[in-house]
Order: structure tokens, then C-alpha cells, then sequence
């Protein structure tokens, strides 16, 4: 089914398909619902949510998507209205209590968070360590350590096998500076259970944490074998590869990990550092490309990406592409990065007014950063102002950071008090 395979266009198509002659099947919505949500059209996917709900009341799985998408677009109260319709209909629904706390604990509404563990509690059934964990959540977010660890500590007894209580346990642990205990714990855990499906990749990580990077190595990649769909210690493996600035190795890794895990943007974002810091061009951008099939959505995937496609391509089509990648990002995304990104790209296109527009603005939020000031100087130079362009790039060379471009800076600012 093509939203299994995680291709959204081809699921959107085959579902408003069925709804065109059959439009009061709600799953339908709802399973539109999902594939909008896939290539990224997250207001058609609202809609098709509450179409599923207005056809069918009960149709849970829409309503808890519909608090999903409210709670993501910061919209807390709406959310929480969805939550609580639901729980009036489903009262005990494990997910939506889950998902209740979690707003609850991000808006510190303390007083909601402790009511929903307790009616977490309440309807857990004999076993179930849902609510312990919850309760470990609540008291670590109010820096209730102790409290928290009891609660997870009860959790992990009663689900040893489970990633969640042993994971909250041992990263409250390392958090409190309680690296030993962490790492004795896991394992002691290790040596009851050696094929423990979680333990192996958390010990790694604290073996890493703790500059013990062989032993790290052989946790990650017997958790990978023991386990090879949990994503994390593929992610700490490859990345402990990169700080070693070991690409080829980490290269390998990640390719391993999308083997098994072939949807996974993370790992390709991952795959895409690891042949930029091979200078592999093609390779990093064919990743990039990947990632935004798979997540359209993914901003820091498509500046990248254009950021690629400007320094190392820069003919018409590429900056045509560049720029169709950034032209929302003063809107979508303002961070001082993108926004560069986007300034850069009017520039390179011949665009200079708008460009310094622009990259002004992304000096204005972030004046430290080398690469913003050079973009920026170098904008104001191709323009005929002499002073400005000075200013900038003595502002880009300030620090010892290592940018694209620095030598050319340096060059410049050289002619410019020349």
C-alpha cells in the first residue's frame, strides 16, 4: 500500500479516488488525512481529520491526529478541547491520557498534569507501566529527582524488556551526573538478559558520553544486530564516527542502518553530513533530495540542499531550484541561517536590493555570525559600496571561524584598505 511505503502523492491520489465515488468513508478520510500529512500539506490534512470526524464520531485515530496537529502548530488550548471531547467518549484511551500530560507538562500546568497521571493511573490496567512512566515525567519536570527515579525505577521492574522506563531511568541518571550508576545498571541488566533488545544501544551511549569510545563501538553494534529497526544507535554510532572524523566509517554505518530502515529522513540527514564532511558533493545533495521525498517539510533538508546547489552548481537551473527550495523561508522559517540562504540565492540570481534586504535582516537577528557578515559584504561590494562591504567582511573575519569563502574575504578586505 503506498502509505506504507511512506509515498504520499500516489496515497492522495488513490484515496480521493475511492472518496469521489464513496465520500462518507470516514477510515478513508482519515487514511487521506494521514497521506496529506506526508508530502506536507498539514491544512488539507486538518480538514480530511474533521471530515472523518464530522462522518464519524467515533472515529478515534482522526481526533487524536487533529490534538497532534493543533499541539505541533503550538495551538495548546485547541488541542487539549480535542483531548478532552475524546476522553468524554473513550475515558481510559492510554494515548490520548499520554498525550494529555505531555501538553500539560509543557505548558507547566502542573495542576492538569497531576490530574492526568492519576487518571492514567487509574485506568492502567495491573502491569501496565504507562503511568509510572508518566508519573517519572511529572516529577522529573518539576525537578522532583528522587521521586522521578522511583517511579521509573518501578516502571523498568515491571517492563524490563520495555525501551521507555529503562531509557527515562538511565537518562534522568546521566542527567544527575550519575554516569557509573547508569552505566552499572545497564550492565547488570546485560548480564541477566545479554540479548536485552534496548540495553546494549543506551550502554553505548553512555560509554560514549564517557570518552570510552571502543566499548561504545561494540554496544552500537550489538544493539544494531540484536535490534536493527531502533533508529537511535545507528543515529549514535554514525555520529560518534563523524566527531571522530571517520566519514568512510560512518558512511558505511548509515548505509547499514537504511538497509534496514529505508524511511528513515533521520538517517539520510545523517548520510548527507557524513559525505559533506567527505566534501562529496553529489552524494550529500542526492541524500538531501531523498530526505525532502520522504518529508517535504523538512526546512533544514531544503537549505541545505539549496545551499549546495549555489555553491557548487550555480548555473540558472540550480539557482532556479535554490530558490524555489528557500522563497519561503522569511515567512516559514526566520531563522538568520535561512534567511541567508535565501538572500544569497536573490544575489547569485542578480537580485541585490532584495538580497541586502535580506541578509541584513539575518545579520540583524544573529551580528556574530562569520558567514552572514561575509555574505552580506560581499553583496554590498558587487553593489559599489565600498565602506559598507568593508565593514562586513571585517566583521566576517573577526573570529576564527572557518568559512566557505573566508580566504576570498580576506583577499577583499586586503583590496578594499589597500
Amino acid at each position: 500500500m503506498a502509505l506504507a511505503r511512506r509515498n504520499g502523492k500516489e496515497a492522495v491520489q488513490a484515496f480521493r479516488t475511492v472518496l469521489h465515488d464513496q465520500p462518507e468513508l470516514a477510515t478513508v478520510q482519515y487514511l487521506l488525512g494521514q497521506a496529506y500529512q506526508l508530502i506536507g500539506e498539514t491544512n488539507l490534512a486538518k480538514e480530511s481529520f474533521e471530515r472523518a470526524v464530522a462522518l464519524y464520531p467515533d472515529q478515534v485515530d482522526a481526533k487524536r491526529s487533529l490534538a497532534v496537529l493543533e499541539s505541533r502548530r503550538g495551538h495548546y488550548q485547541q488541542a487539549r478541547a480535542r483531548l478532552d471531547d475524546l476522553l468524554k467518549q473513550r475515558p481510559d484511551d492510554m494515548a490520548a491520557l499520554d498525550m494529555l500530560m505531555t501538553l500539560d507538562l509543557m505548558t507547566k500546568n502542573w495542576p492538569g498534569a497531576e490530574q492526568t497521571f492519576m487518571r492514567l493511573r487509574h485506568h492502567a490496567s495491573a502491569g501496565n507501566y504507562v503511568a509510572l512512566v508518566a508519573e517519572g515525567r511529572f516529577y522529573e519536570a518539576q525537578r522532583r529527582v528522587a521521586d522521578a527515579a522511583r517511579a521509573y525505577e518501578r516502571a523498568t521492574a515491571l517492563a524490563p524488556n520495555e525501551p521507555e522506563p529503562l531509557s527515562f531511568l538511565v537518562k534522568l541518571e546521566v542527567a544527575q551526573g550519575q554516569t557509573l550508576r547508569a552505566k552499572a545498571r545497564l550492565e547488570s541488566a546485560l548480564v541477566s538478559r545479554p540479548d536485552h533488545p534496548f540495553a546494549h544501544g543506551l550502554l553505548g551511549e553512555v560509554l560514549s558520553l564517557m570518552g570510552e569510545h571502543e566499548g561504545a563501538v561494540l554496544r552500537f553494534r550489538e544493539a544494531t544486530r540484536l535490534n536493527p529497526k531502533w533508529m537511535t544507535p545507528w543515529l549514535n554510532w554514525a555520529t560518534l564516527s563523524i566527531s571522530q572524523k571517520k566519514a568512510d566509517e560512518a558512511v558505511q554505518i548509515l548505509e547499514d542502518g537504511l538497509k534496514a530502515n529505508p524511511d528513515s529522513e533521520e538517517l539520510y540527514m545523517l548520510l548527507a553530513s557524513a559525505y559533506s564532511q567527505q566534501r562529496q558533493v553529489d552524494p550529500a545533495m542526492a541524500a538531501y533530495e531523498t530526505v525532502l521525498r520522504l518529508n517535504p517539510r523538512n526546512l533544514l533538508a531544503a537549505n541545505n540542499l539549496a545551499v549546495f546547489l549555489i555553491e557548487h552548481k550555480g548555473d540558472p537551473s540550480s539557482l532556479q531550484k535554490a530558490f524555489g527550495l528557500s522563497r519561503d523561508f522569511e515567512k516559514e522559517a526566520p531563522h538568520p541561517l535561512f534567511i541567508d540562504t535565501l538572500g544569497w540565492v536573490r544575489f547569485k540570481m542578480g537580485q541585490h536590493e532584495e538580497a541586502i534586504r535580506l541578509m541584513k535582516h539575518a545579520v540583524a537577528k544573529s551580528p556574530e555570525m562569520s558567514v552572514l557578515n561575509y555574505h552580506l559584504g560581499i553583496a554590498f561590494l558587487q553593489s559599489g559600496k565600498r565602506a559598507e562591504a568593508r565593514t562586513y567582511l571585517s566583521r566576517a573575519l573577526k573570529s576564527a571561524d572557518q568559512f566557505e569563502g573566508r580566504r576570498e574575504a580576506e583577499q577583499l578586505l586586503a583590496q578594499l584598505r589597500g
